[in-house]
Formats: structure tokens, C-alpha cells, sequence
């Protein structure tokens, strides 16, 4: 699972590295003397940093590998600049990418952003004499459809799409009333939360930040304000914040320097919940909704979190693929629910459990219904292409689901002229 050097000569291979995870080093990168491979090193699921490996003049290793980053997200490609004096590298947090980052290789001072790449650049590649960057920039196509239903799991009519621009929109949710419905999109040219009537009109941003990713909008049990995840902070943290729905300035719930995401509320609003990798592993918090310190709810793995209906519960995900698990708000046993959801693509209704699975072998996902009386899953409809496991709302009156999906993704080839 560790890096290995080939000979071209002999064929002869050398081991370099032996990392303490199961995951393998991999992306290596050799700096231009040839004496350091920057490489990246996973910590925990969807936790790697960027560690330099210095070799001697025989090219074996000199001494343990060093850690380069305490990001505590996921880093893809490092590549040295000619001087050997920087790495440049992806960095992204949970399934969300922040795009291109500079760390200077000495570890003296922080990484920087590279604001000019926008979010979605991945892969770096620097010229020799150093005056051109080449990345490759995704560029997704997300957009929020809506299915109408009947009663309780009972499709009414064929699914459609419902909050489309040409850019991407997704993880809709549903204000407490019914009357709006919250989302991300980057329509404006940046990430930010928005917010619309409940037929998808009148949309208007609440929230945005240059150089900031915000994301997972969840409404509080008032309608009065919203919590929503965002790297906007001096530190460039991923933490939670809660912002009036009128649109003032959102407050900072959490400050830690490990990653928080996926915010809901408890049913009373006092409290909010979030998933968090501050103890190595992502497990659920929760912390006061007037801000203070935060305490740990699962102690065995967990991400997204809601409390039941009736706030005797919470349900939550964790694993990689995800399931889905129930315990006590108290505290105390818990129990699986779902044996597959993708990644957090549920929703809790008084009858039941909304949810996407993992996509069959066939490639191909479908929405289902748990139903809470008889234990048993329901078919509701098949999903024609690829959903985005981030949000799915149902209606507060269950007459319509909302959902993310995916159309045709690609890549383009970026150069940036006189980088330095």
C-alpha cells in the first residue's frame, strides 16, 4: 500500500513507504533535484494530507515521511513548481472540492487558495520553466427536480425538472411551512444559498463569500432562520452557521479546526446538529443553536443526523457506502435502519423513511420508502439518470419530492499564463 521506486535499468523495485492506514500513499510527485517525493497520505475517510518523503543520493529514504498539510479534507495531484520552493495541489472537503492550493514545501507558513482557479479545478500541471499552470476544471451539471405524489410513496405523475438554470442547482429543502424552498447554487458566478417560493419562483440569494463553497441549507422548525455549512471564515474552516432567513449577517456556531458539515436542527430548535472529524472520525455533534461549546453525540462512527418526528430519536448516517442508524436523542443502543442510502439522500416523514440507494450494478437509482408500520421497503419511482447523494426534502403537506440530479458532466483543459 506505500510508495515504491522502479528502476528503469534493472526492473528492480524498492519500497519507500509504509503508511499506518489501509489506504494506500499514492500521487506522488518527485521535486526537481530529485531528493523529495511529495505524496498524499490518507488519515480517515475522506481525510488526506500532502506528506514529503526526502530521499538520499541513492534515492532511499531519509528517515520517516513529514506531514506537509493539516487541512483535514481530501488533497488530489500535488505538483512542485520548478524552484522546488512550493506544491501545488487539489483540496476538497467531504464531496465538495475547494479548488487549487499552494503550500510552501520548508512548512513554514500556511497553504493559500488560488482564488483565480474558482473551486472546481483538480490535477496540476507546471510548466519546466515554471511561467504556465494546466489544471483540469469539472464542470458539472446539477439541477433540482420535483415528484409529485398522491399519497404516502404514491407517485402521482412522471417526475420533472423544477429549479434549472445554466449553471447548477441542488440540495433543495423545504421551508417548515411549505411556502419556500432553500438551495445551492452558483448562478450569480460564486456558491451561495439561495432561497425561492415554494414553485421554484422568485429566487433570491441569502448567502455568498468569493472564494467560499457554502452548502447543505436546513430550515430551523420556525421557518425563522437557516444553518448551512461554509469555508467563509479568515481560518478557511468548513464550519456551521445559522442565518435569518430576512438575510442579516449569519452567526458562527462552530470553530474548530477540524471539518463540520451537514447541519439540521432539532425539533424543539435549540439545538444543532452537525457531523464532524474533530475526533479522527466523523461522528454527530451538537451544539446550542445560540452558539457555546459543542458535545459529541455517536461514538461510533456518523455524518448527517435529523431527529424523528416526535424528537425521541435521531437518525443518522455513517460507513462508506452509507447506511443509515437509529438511537436515542438521550443516548444509549443504536440499531441500523437501512442497509444503503447514497451518501445523504433521506428524508424522515411521520410514516416512513425517503431515500435513494446506492445505484444497483445496472448504474441505475431509484427512490424508496421505508414504511415505520409494516418494517418493509416500497419502490416509489426510478431515477432515469445519476442523483447527487447531497438533499432530498420532502413537501411539509407530502404532495412533492425534491431531488438533485446529475446530467452530462465533463472536464476542460485550463492554462494559466505567467503563474508565479
Amino acid at each position: 500500500d506505500g510508495l515504491a521506486l522502479l528502476s528503469a535499468e534493472s526492473g528492480e523495485t524498492r519500497s519507500l513507504t509504509s503508511p499506518p492506514t489501509r489506504s494506500p500513499d499514492d500521487c506522488p510527485a518527485v521535486s526537481p533535484d530529485a531528493r523529495t517525493i511529495a505524496f498524499r497520505r490518507s488519515i480517515s475517510h475522506n481525510v488526506s494530507e500532502v506528506y514529503l518523503l526526502d530521499l538520499t543520493e541513492e534515492l532511499k529514504p531519509k528517515g520517516e515521511p513529514r506531514r506537509l498539510t493539516s487541512l483535514r479534507g481530501w488533497i488530489l495531484g500535488p505538483a512542485w513548481t520548478p524552484n522546488g520552493r512550493e506544491i501545488i495541489f487539489t483540496y476538497g472537503v467531504s464531496g465538495t472540492p475547494n479548488g487549487l492550493w499552494r503550500a510552501p514545501a520548508s512548512g513554514v507558513g500556511e497553504p493559500e487558495q488560488l482564488p483565480f482557479t474558482g473551486n472546481l479545478a483538480f490535477w496540476p500541471a507546471i510548466s519546466r520553466i515554471g511561467n504556465r499552470l494546466v489544471y483540469q476544471r469539472w464542470m458539472p451539471d446539477y439541477h433540482i427536480w420535483r415528484l409529485s405524489l398522491s399519497g404516502l410513496a404514491t407517485v402521482a405523475g412522471p417526475p420533472a425538472r423544477f429549479i434549472a438554470s445554466t449553471r447548477d442547482e441542488e440540495s433543495a429543502q423545504y421551508s417548515p411551512d411549505g411556502k419556500r424552498i432553500a438551495f445551492v447554487s452558483d448562478r450569480s458566478g460564486v456558491d451561495g444559498i439561495w432561497l425561492s417560493d415554494a414553485d421554484g419562483s422568485h429566487a433570491v440569494e441569502l448567502f455568498s463569500r468569493a472564494g467560499a463553497s457554502p452548502g447543505s441549507p436546513r430550515w430551523s422548525p420556525d421557518g425563522q432562520g437557516v444553518a448551512f455549512v461554509s469555508n467563509s471564515n479568515p481560518e478557511g474552516n468548513f464550519d456551521i452557521y445559522v442565518i435569518r432567513a430576512s438575510g442579516e449577517k449569519p452567526i458562527r456556531l462552530t470553530t474548530d479546526s477540524a471539518v463540520d458539515g451537514d447541519p439540521s436542527w432539532s425539533r424543539d430548535s435549540k439545538w444543532v446538529y452537525f457531523t464532524s472529524e474533530r475526533t479522527g472520525r466523523s461522528e454527530v455533534w451538537k451544539v446550542s443553536a445560540a452558539g457555546g461549546e459543542a458535545g459529541q453525540v455517536t461514538r461510533n462512527g456518523g455524518g448527517l443526523a435529523f431527529e424523528s418526528p416526535d424528537g425521541k430519536s435521531i437518525y443518522y448516517t455513517k460507513g462508506d457506502p452509507s447506511t443509515v442508524w437509529k438511537m436515542p436523542v438521550s443516548g444509549g443502543e443504536e440499531s441500523q435502519v437501512l442497509p444503503s442510502v447514497a451518501g445523504n439522500a433521506f428524508c424522515l416523514v411521520k410514516g416512513g423513511i425517503y431515500f435513494i440507494p446506492e445505484p444497483g450494478t445496472d448504474g441505475k437509482s431509484s427512490i424508496k420508502f421505508l414504511s415505520f408500520a409494516t418494517g418493509k421497503v416500497k419502490m416509489v419511482a426510478p431515477i432515469s439518470r445519476p442523483a447527487s447523494s447531497e438533499g432530498l426534502s420532502v413537501s411539509p403537506d407530502g404532495r412533492f419530492i425534491l431531488y438533485t440530479l446529475i446530467g452530462e458532466t465533463g472536464t476542460d483543459l485550463m492554462l494559466v499564463e505567467n503563474f508565479r
